[in-house]
């Protein structure tokens, strides 16, 4: 068994639900972190919980990668607020190439029934392989 079949904070195996109070674990209702999401117990509950499957499965990386989200931190961005953002599209090859999961939270909506997240169908055509620039 790898570190990856293992939930690295409530150590339950990959198909096994998380533990109550578990860091990793995705709210099926909004894709938020379970932890800290507003939802109701009985939205979850009626969502149906997602059970774990692999450190590299979160929901939000998933995705991330499913629509090519990738970018790199500018190291002339720190201390400089006249300069870009810190965060920069990139292509996947970048060499500090990162999951852009700051996209998924502003471009993204979760999908409840599918439990991950998409894109709106106006977005759909311009996600893949983002050109380095702003964003």
């Amino acid at each position: 068994m790898s570190k990856r079949d293992i939930c690295p904070d409530c150590h339950v195996e990959v198909g096994e639900l998380h533990q109550t109070g578990c860091d990793w674990e995705t709210c099926p209702n909004c894709g938020g972190q379970m932890l800290s999401c507003r939802c109701l117990l009985s939205e979850v509950e009626l969502a149906g919980r997602i059970p774990y499957n692999g450190r590299d499965g979160r929901p939000d990386q998933l995705a991330a990668e499913e629509h090519g989200f990738w970018c790199y931190c500018n190291p002339d961005w720190y201390g400089d607020p006249e300069r870009h953002y810190g965060w920069i599209p990139c292509e996947k090859n970048h060499p500090n190439a990162a999951l852009d999961l700051n996209r998924i939270a502003s471009e993204c909506e979760w999908d409840r029934a599918a439990k991950k997240y998409v894109l709106p169908d106006s977005k759909k055509a311009g996600a893949i392989g983002a050109k380095e620039g702003g964003k």
